[in-house]
């Protein structure tokens, strides 16, 4: 009894210890960077604000994310912008909003601007690439993730019904502050490996905080790519498992360790069953 309870520890041990996958992947905005893999899946409302634009990692409609845009004045709400494609990655923009360099970009000049990304999948963001400005202006920026409770359509709820000071109480965590990025270059960034479906990134803000105090210039900036991983535990979605897409009937990696395991507990109970016949 003592091996066989020790084997079926063993096995299950074996899904336990491999029943989640990282899945790394990249995803690049601007549609000459890598035509494809951004599209305007809906296009702006009346007015020239509210589209959305799907992007693939990598090129492979495996992994997809949803991109939109905000914008608030201090003290308003933040109500639905425009993304807008530029060669260096993707800017924001409101009604009324200049069109001239630099307000293209997504920028603090006006109005708090920002880029909300929404996966299928949980999302560990890793890191941040500018692809414009390459000097001239700042271009600090802020991190958040949703983090709340409940469903998770809340988090949109929440942001379209929240003021640049209180949005940290109402779900959203500040990630990090990020002061300087250089074009074409790869931040770092999330180094608590926060996961989660919901992304924010915006030009720089305290959102409410006193802190920090950096220089107090207006920031502009085009954000070109990002990374990150996704965590697929014991998840039928596409491209987590082993292989990429999950077709029907397929067994994952971790299904598999553990059958194996729960194979050998089997021949061992066939044999010592045998072994007491025999005696």
């Amino acid at each position: 009894m003592k091996i066989q309870r020790h084997l079926l520890a063993l096995a299950i041990g074996f899904g336990a210890m491999h029943g989640a996958q990282a899945v790394s992947q990249e995803y690049i905005l601007p549609y000459n960077s890598l035509p494809g893999a951004c599209n305007e899946a809906s296009n702006a409302q009346a007015g020239g604000t509210g589209n959305t634009y799907k992007c693939a990692a990598e090129n492979s409609w495996d992994y997809t994310v949803d991109v939109n845009a905000y914008a608030a004045t201090t003290g308003s709400v933040f109500a639905a912008a425009k993304v807008e494609d530029w060669s260096g990655g993707f800017g924001v923009s409101y009604v009324g909003e200049s069109g001239s360099s630099p307000q293209h970009a997504m920028d603090n000049d006006g109005k708090l601007e920002m880029l909300l990304f929404s996966f299928d999948e949980s999302f560990a963001l890793s890191d941040v690439k500018i692809g414009w400005p390459s000097s001239t202006y700042d271009t600090d920026i802020s991190i958040l993730a949703w983090t709340g409770a409940g469903d998770p359509s809340q988090a949109l709820a929440s942001l379209t019904s929240s003021t640049e000071t209180s949005l940290l109480s109402t779900g959203w965590d500040l990630v990090g502050n990020y002061e300087n990025l250089d074009d074409g270059v790869y931040r770092s960034v999330n180094g608590s490996a926060i996961s989660s479906s919901y992304w924010i990134v915006s030009a720089f803000s305290r959102y409410g905080a006193s802190s920090p105090n950096w220089d107090g210039a207006k920031d502009y900036m085009k954000l070109h790519s990002i990374k990150g991983q996704f965590t697929c535990v014991n998840s039928n979605a596409p491209g987590c498992n082993q292989g990429g897409g999950g077709g029907g009937g397929q067994v994952s990696e971790p299904g598999s360790l553990a059958l194996a395991g729960l194979a050998v507990l089997g021949v061992y109970g066939v044999r010592r069953r045998r072994g007491q016949q025999a005696a």
